[in-house]
């Protein structure tokens, strides 16, 4: 069987067996919601032609009303939103067109306290509280609080449209009517204007709030040039599967002027759903944020990482070991964990130590010395990385933790190539910065911005370019021994670990090298630096012939 084959086998039992759990965790849908997702499905089946991220950019800026579906759950539907904005809004300010961003997370009485929160007003804890978000949103606040800050720095208006509601809730008919309403305000008080307008996708079948909205411009006599983007519909996700497009195409064209953004797998999405659900009823309902933590410890993501484990390990071919020894921790955990080592030796502690600071600092970090899962995030894309680290340690012994960039830099290059390799394994639609997205990254930051982040980005490209220019044989990146740098290092060895996850990974789907030969890679213990060092040169000249190092990423949505 093909790689490319047996890979979307696999994803295909892990969708149909998310599938059916939420079939039986949900059961049937109310008769409204069922009809408005009839009615959403029947429209988009299919799609009609390939399109790109520039073809939905000119369209976007030709437009006056862009309707943008959201899946509450998904961090991906807001960041789609927000890479449309930030790819529009230079040619949109130098138009001089005022900017709206119309929220379904939001009501109008909400918009006196968004204006106060978005001039600094007043405080993010205070804001929330304001408009009451866990009790009438309660959906992920750091996943919409990007939106926020991007308003903030472009200095976008923010404008609720959902409806106040009351005692009564009311049904999603009324709830389109008066989103409706709100924006054909504002687009009639300022037809110049342009209003992005984000609201859950079963609400733009043409059929729902769009056709409310042309309902009301008719009465005003007016008209708008409406564009709609769907995000991630699955029977076009299959279809595309089925062409053999699905890596390569982030954009479709349903009809004229609707759109379909494909950047995430449905078993990635259905699964951010799950996993959401399954914190609310732990915690008895929506969480309240200071809950959200105390959450971690009560879901058991034990099976989560065995079944990851296995369709990694399925892929490549590796017969797996029995995995049960162990432990997943969330934030609260990390703080148990750095007062329960007074017996340690002092190098034990310093490991330690260095471990706690990493798990705080990135969303998820494994400990290899206590078989340590540590998640701050419920994103798919996480725990799969931690769970194909995991998995390298299990099987090749690798114990070690970051602390000396001079020795440790190219083992972990390699830790982290394995972890997004099990990452791309699970979610194949997941990206990373290449040498191309790198520099123009850099050249988008002010010469006087220097953080951390850029510093390593920096590093990074400077390490790409070198490798290509000279093809070295031996070490000579002498990187220093402070301690200080540590973390710089770090986040420099994670975006070198990742492009060579990707481009290890692309090059099996393309069948320009076989599972059986990445599989030994997971049984690797990377005892020195000069053994990985080796490794990554011999690896690097083999991949780049193809140029997967370079990436696109800032091409595609």
């Amino acid at each position: 069987m093909l790689p490319r084959t047996a890979l979307i086998k696999i994803q295909r039992s892990m969708y149909d067996k998310l599938k059916e759990h939420a079939s039986s965790m949900f059961g049937g849908l109310q008769p409204e919601l069922k009809q408005y997702f009839k009615q959403y499905s029947k429209e988009n089946q299919k799609y009609s032609a390939l399109s790109t991220k520039r073809e939905l950019l000119l369209e976007v800026l030709k437009g006056q009303v862009i309707f943008l579906g959201d899946y509450h759950t998904l961090a991906q539907a807001q960041r789609t939103v927000i890479r449309i904005l930030r790819d529009s809004i230079r040619v949109l300010k130098r138009k001089n067109r005022r900017v709206f961003l119309a929220l379904e997370m939001l009501t109008p009485h909400h918009d006196v306290w968004v204006k106060k929160f978005l001039l600094g007003k007043l405080s993010e804890k205070e804001f929330l509280k304001r408009i009451g978000f866990q009790a009438n949103w309660g959906f992920p606040w750091e996943h919409y609080k990007a939106l926020f800050e991007f308003a903030r720095d472009h200095q976008i208006d923010i404008k609720g449209i959902n409806h106040p509601g009351g005692a009564i809730r009311p049904n999603l008919k009324k709830r389109d009517q008066f989103a409706a309403k709100v924006i054909t305000e504002i687009t009639v008080k300022d037809p110049n204007a342009i209003v992005f307008v984000l609201i859950g996708d079963l609400h733009l079948a043409e059929k729902h709030l769009p056709q409310e909205f042309r309902s009301l411009l008719k009465k005003q006599k007016a008209k708008r040039r409406t564009v709609i983007v769907h995000q991630n519909v699955e029977p076009i996700y299959w279809k595309l599967v089925e062409r053999g497009l699905e890596s390569f195409v982030d954009v479709v064209q349903i009809k004229k002027n609707i759109f379909c953004v494909m950047n995430t797998p449905p078993w990635v999405k259905l699964k951010s759903h799950l996993n959401w659900t399954e914190l609310m009823a732990q915690t008895g309902g929506i969480p309240p944020l200071e809950s959200a933590a105390q959450a971690f410890e009560e879901m058991d993501y034990s099976d989560e990482v065995q079944d990851l484990t296995s369709v990694i390990g399925k892929f490549l071919g590796i017969v797996l070991p029995k995995l049960e020894g162990f432990q997943i921790f969330g934030p609260l955990d990390l703080e148990l964990l750095s007062q329960d080592a007074s017996d340690e030796s002092d190098d034990q502690k310093v490991s330690l130590s260095l471990d706690l600071k990493y798990a705080k600092l990135f969303k998820s970090h494994f400990i290899p010395r206590k078989n340590i899962i540590c998640l701050n995030s419920l994103s798919l894309n996480h725990v799969a990385a931690q769970s194909s680290i995991y998995l390298h340690s299990e099987l090749s012994g690798f114990s070690s933790t970051f602390e000396n960039p001079k020795s440790d830099f190219y083992r972990f290059v390699w830790v982290e190539a394995i972890g997004f390799l099990g990452a791309k394994i699970i979610n194949p639609k997941r990206k990373c910065n290449g040498r191309v997205d790198l520099k123009k990254h850099l050249a988008s930051k002010p010469t006087k911005y220097q953080d951390e982040n850029t510093e390593s980005a920096k590093l990074a490209l400077w390490h790409l370019n070198w490798e290509m220019a000279s093809r070295p044989s031996n070490v000579v990146l002498f990187l220093p021994e402070s301690p200080q740098k540590n973390t710089l290092y770090y986040k420099t060895a994670k975006i070198l670990g990742h492009l060579l996850g990707h481009a290890i990974y692309q090059a099996i789907v393309d069948m320009k090298i076989s599972p059986s030969e990445v599989s030994p890679l997971f049984f690797k213990k990377f005892e020195t630096a000069q053994q990985a060092f080796d490794l990554y040169v011999e690896w690097g000249e083999r991949l780049d012939r193809f140029n997967y190092r370079e990436s696109v990423k800032w091409e595609r949505l």
